[in-house]
């Protein structure tokens, strides 16, 4: 499938791309190692190509560290692109905002909790259940932040505006 997906953009290329992010995103069907740089370099061509499921895989594999040195500032650079995209589903922004504020929360960024609480809440207005338990948990915590007005302040104080919002919402997971 590798060397299908290599050979430039059409329906059958695009089709074998999926079945290996499909593999790769399971762990099924691993690579030989020396396999490695060929199966990354063609996640990489479809990514920079704006198929954006390969773009989240290709993100989490830099984020992750597999199939090559761990890479948190490129991961970061693929979730935004992802994030910040309004064309792309609503569900796969989501996921990527909720990444990204993960990654700033955890400090594999170089960024403030402020960062952190900006993507979770991005993540959350788009109807992310995960998002909204997570700004739930760093309420409830008072893990520390920056307001940049006092309904900001308001808003952010109120964990159960967040625990309220996500009741009945459906918990998806892309993988």
């Amino acid at each position: 499938l590798t060397i299908k997906a290599e050979n430039g953009f059409n329906p059958s290329s695009v089709q074998a791309m999926n079945r290996i992010l499909y593999f790769v995103s399971e762990g099924r069907g691993m690579p030989k190692e020396k396999e490695y740089p060929i199966l990354f370099n063609a996640i990489e061509r479809f990514a920079g190509a704006d198929h954006v499921p390969a773009q989240l895989v290709f993100a989490r594999l830099n984020y992750e560290g597999r199939y090559v040195q761990k890479d948190y500032s490129n991961a970061v650079k693929w979730y935004r692109r992802i994030a910040n995209n309004t064309r792309v589903h609503y569900v796969l922004r989501a996921d990527a905002m909720v990444n990204l504020g993960t990654m700033f929360l955890l400090g594999y960024a170089n960024q403030s909790n402020e960062a952190a609480y900006h993507w979770y809440e991005r993540a959350a207005e788009l109807g992310d259940a995960i998002a909204m338990n997570k700004l739930v948990e760093l309420y409830l915590k008072e893990v520390p932040r920056e307001f940049t007005s006092e309904d900001e302040r308001m808003k952010a104080g109120d964990a159960d505006y967040w625990k309220k919002k996500s009741e009945g919402v459906d918990i998806i997971e892309i993988k």
